[in-house]
């Protein structure tokens, strides 16, 4: 790997790392070897998403003021897939999780997925907020009680009502997608705190709702484990699962997630980990080799992966799991 590497994992399966010289490279997790490469790399690599675009198995990110695209199909010939680039203008929002990606423009006008990597323009109820476009190329969006679903040519197709939190009022201001079927929604109340609710898309259902001091900036896209269904942002972590909820972070940084566990840095120095579902566990520091050992990069169910520099090479590590993060990383590594 080349210096200042950064990885991070596909729903796919794939390690996914990128260079500082622009090049994206998806590798096999057992082995490290590289399937696929792209061009143009996002500088954060959270904010890569395996999707499908117009039914082609694409890679989506946003970048600055631009939306990338690549194709993950590999060429016959091996060679380099270049990113198709889709300028973003100032004050539109780009939702690159769910069934499929977004570009909701101004005037209720929402651009999906067409063939080619290229985008369709459809109007949507004024008033509403476009949350997601599904499998089947409709748009789901979000009034204060009621979610829409939209056809490809602006027709309404249905209605489900939702509750908002206390204190929403009008279409929500804020919003991501956390998997295909599950939404975080927010509205500023009246102390400029803000309501924030996850509601599971397909039926309205809410499933927790709490008020945030610190709301996430919709311009961060978060860390999301789609299996332990948790996610994190600089100041929320949440879970969608058995237990749902919402809780603050507070001065911790988030590297990685497995399942329902955050790993990082607590006070932004110290490696430790963090239980998710409880909304009052504590940061759990672990004894490392050196004081200079970071968090890990990416830890799944079967490893954690470590981007160390040596003299050399830069060197991606992976460390089977062994039920603590406090073994050593260059023990079992076998990426390089």
């Amino acid at each position: 790997m080349a210096e200042n590497s950064d990885v991070t994992a596909l729903d796919a399966g794939h390690i996914l790392s990128a260079d500082p010289d622009g090049t994206l490279t998806a590798r096999a997790p057992e082995t490290g070897q590289p399937v696929w490469r792209g061009t143009s790399a996002p500088k954060d690599l959270t904010s890569a998403v395996h999707t499908d675009w117009a039914g082609t198995p694409s890679l989506a990110a946003q970048a600055g003021n631009e939306l990338r695209v690549w194709d993950l199909r590999t060429p016959e010939d091996g060679s380099t897939v270049t990113a198709t680039t889709i300028p973003v203008e100032q004050g539109w929002r780009v939702e690159v999780r769910g069934a499929r990606p977004l570009v909701a423009k101004e005037h209720w006008i929402v651009g999906i997925p067409a063939a080619g990597h290229g985008l369709t323009d459809v109007v949507i109820p004024a008033g509403s907020r476009a949350l997601t476009v599904t499998g089947d190329n409709q748009i789901i969006t979000a009034t204060e009680t009621s979610l829409y679903t939209v056809n490809a040519d602006g027709t309404v197709a249905g209605r489900t009502s939702f509750t908002p939190p206390a204190g929403a009022s009008g279409a929500p201001q804020v919003s991501w997608m956390l998997d295909a079927d599950h939404a975080l929604l927010g509205w500023k109340t009246k102390d400029s705190s803000t309501a924030m609710t996850i509601i599971q898309v397909q039926d309205g259902a809410t499933l927790a709702t709490a008020e945030m001091a610190q709301a996430p900036d919709q311009r961060q896209q978060p860390i999301v484990e789609t299996e332990g269904r948790a996610a994190a942002f600089d100041t929320l972590a949440l879970t969608w699962g058995e237990e749902p909820m919402l809780r603050p972070l507070h001065s911790f940084e988030t590297s990685t997630l497995d399942g329902t566990t955050a790993y990082g840095l607590a006070d932004r120095a110290d490696p430790a980990s963090l239980d998710l579902s409880s909304l009052t566990s504590a940061p759990l520091p672990w004894e490392t080799f050196t004081d200079e050992d970071p968090a890990p990069d990416l830890v799944d169910a079967d490893a954690a992966y470590i981007v160390a520099e040596t003299l050399e090479n830069t060197v991606l590590y992976r460390s089977e799991s062994a039920g603590t993060p406090a073994d050593d990383p260059a023990d079992d590594s076998k990426e390089k």
